[in-house]
């Protein structure tokens, strides 16, 4: 490493003379390698290339010529660095702030919150901040401190976001680490949920992202959702409730969400995909359908994926939700939204984008038993 790295050759009892006087304590060694335990005061020597600087130093800069070749390879971003470097420039450009909190909390947090685990935290016997003693299963009661902390010296907004590890006990050994993006916003669930597709969008995450009821002690039970991205548990979101509002002493309505960093790795799409585009214009079609109440859009829009082929289908764009009871019953609600079609092959006449409308409606009539007003 020493030839590797500063270009030129040192004999190694030189190296092992220089790196004992400046008081390191040799631990092993052999004809290729030495291996020394640093001094408690010489706290800038961490690594590898710290000891190579103070050989360097101490043998003599002078001794280095100018034009010796060091064999250099460039550096590379991994995968892990450019999904969050891009998270976390769509996170602020969305207006979010970004937390650093400590992975060590009271243990209290971990009873109160704690969504993928519920099993005993690691505790610690001396902790190093006073109440702090168990290692954090969530980003969320953390976030929620810096939140009230943040409402007592009257910020008007906090919207915040950390990237960090969790650690996840298991029935033996050492905790899973897993990386993971908390979220907290004054704004409510659909808000924090449209923040979510966005950072999937920003990632070119193209895999479905699905939306399941559960419940939580901490979370509005009418607000509280499971997430699934391509099949797989992909994290939470929801409004705290009045007794979480209580707990950490917020004055405000508060959302949370908390999802998994590997999750995002995996399915993103780094490297810029050519797609072509059409040259035909598009079209648009407005639905107005009456449904249960108990019919999400999620359902509803994998009811529409379903009844048009995908290369036709552009978008879909929820436009509002209205309900009349005098005029359609109770537990009945309307449904609004638009669709937009384009062919890639030709101009989509507007008898085509009225056959694509009805075979629309056919599926939500035979799958959600809605159909479409006037």
């Amino acid at each position: 490493q020493v030839e590797r790295i500063l270009g030129i050759s040192i004999d190694a009892d030189e190296v092992k003379r220089i790196l004992l006087t400046l008081g390191n304590t040799e631990t092993q060694s052999d004809d290729i390698s030495l291996t020394v335990t640093p001094p408690t005061w010489r706290r800038d020597l961490t690594r590898e290339a710290d000891l190579l600087e103070e050989i360097a130093r101490i043998h003599g800069y002078e001794k280095i010529p100018e034009d010796v070749g060091v064999p250099m390879a460039a550096s590379f971003k991994s995968d892990w660095d450019r999904v969050t470097s891009k998270l976390r420039t769509t996170m602020t450009a969305m207006g979010f702030d970004e937390s650093l909190t400590a992975s060590v909390v009271p243990a209290s947090w971990t009873q109160t919150y704690s969504p993928w685990s519920d099993k005993t935290p690691l505790r610690t016997l001396s902790p190093m901040l006073k109440g702090a003693d168990a290692l954090r299963t969530s980003l969320v009661p953390s976030l929620l401190e810096v939140r009230r902390i943040n409402q007592s010296l009257a910020n008007p907004s906090v919207e915040l976001f950390e990237t960090a590890k969790i650690y996840l006990p298991t029935d033996s050994g050492l905790p899973q680490e897993q990386w993971t993006l908390g979220i907290t916003s004054g704004h409510g669930f659909q808000h924090l949920k449209g923040v979510i597709e966005t950072a999937l969008r920003s990632l070119k995450i193209d895999r479905p992202l699905d939306v399941e009821t559960t419940a939580q002690d901490l979370l509005h039970a009418d607000y509280c959702a499971s997430l699934t991205l391509n099949g797989e548990h992909f994290g939470f979101l929801g409004e705290v409730n009045e007794a979480g509002l209580k707990a950490f002493s917020l004055r405000s309505p508060a959302s949370i969400a908390e999802i998994r960093m590997d999750l995002l790795v995996q399915h993103s799409t780094l490297i810029p995909q050519h797609s072509q585009l059409s040259n035909f214009p598009a079209i648009t079609r407005d639905l107005n359908i009456v449904l249960s109440e108990s019919v999400r859009w999620d359902a509803l829009e994998a009811s529409v994926r379903s009844a048009v082929d995908a290369e036709q289908l552009e978008d879909i764009t929820y436009q509002e939700t209205y309900r009349d009871p005098e005029r359609d019953g109770a537990d009945v609600k309307r449904v609004l939204f638009t669709v937009k079609l384009r062919r890639s092959d030709q101009t989509m006449t507007n008898e085509q984008a009225d056959g694509v409308r009805s075979e629309i409606v056919a599926a939500i009539e035979s799958q959600l038993d809605g159909k479409l007003l006037g």
